[in-house]
């Protein structure tokens, strides 16, 4: 009876022993997986925030050669044409590139567009830039000449490299949300442009950049803003790096890098939960092994 007992002890001690020792290694192999299919995921978003930003400072170079190839015509920098004959060849520039309007501004910053507008733009800083470095662009704003979310690229006019005036060409400013529209990552990553104030300028829902939505304000209504502030926070310093937050319940992983020629930054996000979906298939598989 003492033999079969101690036979017995050891059966159980051994057995428990070994499921000890299966239970903490499938664990131990979810835990390790878990990290690394996160790790994979935000290396994953890093590098489609730094693709993006590739896609965007492409299509705004791209812009800036068409207006640069206008105000390189004689029409446009020859002062021997009167400013309603070079608005008249803006005219038919602009619809042929499909711009809102063409304008002309001169040093002071009055600006004459090719729909016999004028305003004053002196104290915009896509104007000042372009007087300054050759090359300005606005964030979409809304439009002192017609109310409406546009975009304005701006470039000098030179004659013998002096600088006689600027040349404007205004675009719809939606166009930066349609760019962000068209990079999703699964069923639920998005992406999103703020500048460097942290206001929304290219987004997915059209609203949030028409309202100037901007979360260092939000927060402080909505205190459960605060982990993505603080990402937004890196954002607009220019840093190029990924991390998690959590809003209303979710948590998110975000990639992000910026826009070196306009000083924005671009976020690409995705739900946590849809990163770590097949893991409940590799725990359940664990389980099942052990």
């Amino acid at each position: 009876m003492r033999t079969k007992s101690i036979k017995t002890y050891l059966i159980i001690t051994f057995t428990s022993l070994i499921l000890i020792i299966l239970a903490s290694s499938s664990i131990l192999f979810y835990r390790t997986t878990s990290r690394e299919v996160i790790d994979s995921s935000k290396a994953t978003l890093l590098e489609i925030a730094k693709s993006s930003v590739k896609i965007v400072e492409s299509r705004i170079d791209g812009e800036f050669k068409a207006v640069e190839t206008i105000v390189n015509q004689d029409k446009i920098k020859d002062e021997i044409y009167t400013l309603e004959d070079k608005l008249n060849f803006l005219q038919d520039e602009k619809e042929r590139n499909e711009y809102i309007t063409l304008g002309i501004a001169d040093l002071e910053g009055d600006l004459y567009t090719t729909e016999g507008e004028v305003t004053n733009i002196n104290d915009r800083v896509y104007f000042q830039e372009a007087i300054k470095s050759g090359r300005g662009i606005s964030d979409p704003i809304v439009s002192r000449l017609n109310n409406s979310l546009n975009i304005f690229f701006a470039v000098p006019i030179k004659e013998n490299n002096n600088i006689s005036g600027v040349l404007v060409a205004i675009k719809d400013g939606n166009e930066l949300s349609s760019i962000v529209e068209d990079i999703t990552l699964g069923e639920s990553g998005k992406a999103f442009m703020i500048n460097k104030e942290g206001t929304t300028i290219a987004h997915k829902d059209r609203d949030l950049v028409l309202n100037m939505d901007n979360d260092f304000e939000n927060v402080k209504e909505n205190p459960s803003l605060e982990s993505l502030v603080e990402l937004e926070k890196l954002m607009v310093e220019g840093e190029t790096d990924s991390g998690t937050y959590s809003y209303n319940g979710e948590d998110k992983s975000i990639g992000y890098a910026p826009v070196p020629s306009t000083g924005w930054s671009i976020g690409i996000e995705i739900l946590k939960s849809e990163v770590l979906e097949n893991l409940t298939k590799i725990r359940m598989q664990s389980i099942i092994i052990t």
